[in-house]
């Protein structure tokens, strides 16, 4: 499954809201589709702390790149 577009807004960010939602987020997916077996995204390589929160809640680097519309960006997995 491939997750889009997800983002806070910066008055929320830095209070670990992102980490809580990706793991629901992560949760509901497992729930809804239970065939699936991995989730893939991307994030900025500017975007440090998304890139770390990321990681934090069970993605790795899959050292790939792709060129996005505000630069290069990682392509994460986690398998589910």
């Amino acid at each position: 499954m491939l997750l889009r577009s997800f983002s806070l807004s910066p008055i929320y960010q830095g209070k670990g809201l992102g980490k809580k939602s990706v793991l629901l987020i992560t949760d509901l997916l497992k729930q809804k589709y239970p065939e699936i077996n991995e989730i893939v995204l991307s994030v900025n390589v500017r975007n440090i702390n998304a890139y770390h929160t990321y990681l934090n809640v069970g993605f790795f680097d899959t050292e790939k790149y792709v060129e996005g519309i505000m630069g290069q960006q990682h392509i994460l997995s986690k398998k589910v």
